[in-house]
C-alpha cells in the first residue's frame, strides 16, 4: 500500500514540476556600487555581464563590503567612514545598524554572509597584515577571530553555499580560503592580474561561480570570475563601464532535493510516515 502511495505521489510531483518555470540564470542580478572613482552610482546588472546594467540609485559613502542575506532581500553593507554596519537599499539609502570597528589602525575591507545560515564574516587590514572576524548583523558588533601576518591586504571575501570563505589578496595577487573557526588562511593560487585599491566579489549562489569586480587604478577594471580551485581570473568585461566597484549577487542557494524526491533526506520514508 505504501509503495503504491509513493508511486502516485512521484507521478503527481513530476506532473506538478512540469508546470513550474525553471529559474533562468539570465534573470539573476548583481548589484554594483562605484565607490567614487568615476561616480557614486549603484546599479543592477545581469550576472556575467557588467555592461548590461541599470542605474538604481547612488551612495557617496565609503562602502567597503556588502552582501545579501540568505533570502537575497536585505543588502548589508560595511561603511568605513564612520565605521559602522548597516543596510543599503537598492536605491542607495544606507540605514545604520550600529558601530562596527575593527582592530586599531585597521580599516574594513570585506563582508560576506553565509547564504544558508546567515553567519556574517568580515576582513580588515592595516596594510601589512589582515584580520578575520565574525559580525553580529543585529548590532554591528564584530568578534575578532584571527590576524594573518602572511597576507598583507585581503581586500574582499565571499562565502559559498557550502560555507567556504574565499579572500582576494592584492599585494601578492592571490586567492586564499579561510578556516572560519580559526581564521587561518590556505593559499588557493595566483590570480594572474595586478589588482590595486578596493575590489569586490561575490558568489552566484545558484551556479557556484565566484564573480569579481577587479580594479587596476585610473578607473580601469575587469569583471570576471575567479577559479576557486586555482585562483585564476577569467575576464568577462574590460572597462565596461569604467569604475571601482563593490558588488553583491542577489541569488539564493538551491534547495536540496534528496533521492526520495523531498526535502526530508529520508530515502526510506516520507516526512509523514503514516501508512
Amino acid at each position: 500500500m505504501k509503495s503504491a502511495i509513493r508511486l502516485l505521489a512521484f507521478v503527481a510531483l513530476a506532473v506538478a514540476m512540469s508546470h513550474v518555470p525553471i529559474p533562468s540564470h539570465a534573470q539573476n542580478l548583481g548589484y554594483a556600487l562605484d565607490i567614487g572613482s568615476i561616480s557614486d552610482d549603484l546599479f543592477s546588472h545581469q550576472i556575467g555581464d557588467l555592461s548590461d546594467r541599470t542605474v538604481t540609485g547612488a551612495s557617496a559613502l565609503a562602502i567597503v563590503g556588502m552582501d545579501f542575506d540568505p533570502t537575497a532581500t536585505t543588502l548589508y553593507a560595511l561603511n568605513n567612514n564612520p565605521q559602522e554596519l548597516g543596510t543599503l537599499s537598492l536605491t542607495g539609502v544606507f540605514t545604520p545598524i550600529g558601530p562596527s570597528a575593527p582592530l586599531a589602525n585597521h580599516t574594513w575591507t570585506g563582508l560576506a554572509i553565509h547564504p544558508v545560515d546567515g553567519t556574517a564574516y568580515a576582513t580588515s587590514s592595516d596594510g601589512t597584515q589582515s584580520s578575520f572576524y565574525s559580525i553580529n548583523l543585529a548590532t554591528g558588533q564584530p568578534r575578532w577571530i584571527a590576524t594573518d601576518p602572511t597576507n598583507d591586504v585581503v581586500i574582499d571575501i565571499s562565502i559559498n553555499c557550502q560555507g567556504k570563505v574565499y579572500g582576494h589578496e592584492i599585494v601578492e595577487d592571490t586567492i586564499i580560503e579561510f578556516d572560519t573557526t580559526a581564521g587561518t588562511p590556505r593559499l588557493v593560487g595566483f590570480t594572474g592580474i595586478d589588482s590595486n585599491f578596493a575590489q569586490g566579489m561575490d558568489f552566484d549562489n545558484e551556479t557556484g561561480e565566484l564573480y569579481a569586480y577587479t580594479y587596476q587604478g585610473g578607473g580601469f577594471n575587469q569583471y570576471g570570475t575567479f577559479d576557486v580551485d586555482t585562483g585564476a581570473f577569467k575576464v568577462l568585461n574590460n572597462d565596461n563601464p569604467q569604475g571601482q566597484f563593490e558588488g553583491a549577487s542577489q541569488t539564493t542557494c538551491p534547495i536540496p532535493v534528496f533521492t526520495d524526491g523531498f526535502e526530508s533526506g529520508d530515502t526510506s520514508e516520507w516526512a509523514d510516515t503514516a501508512p
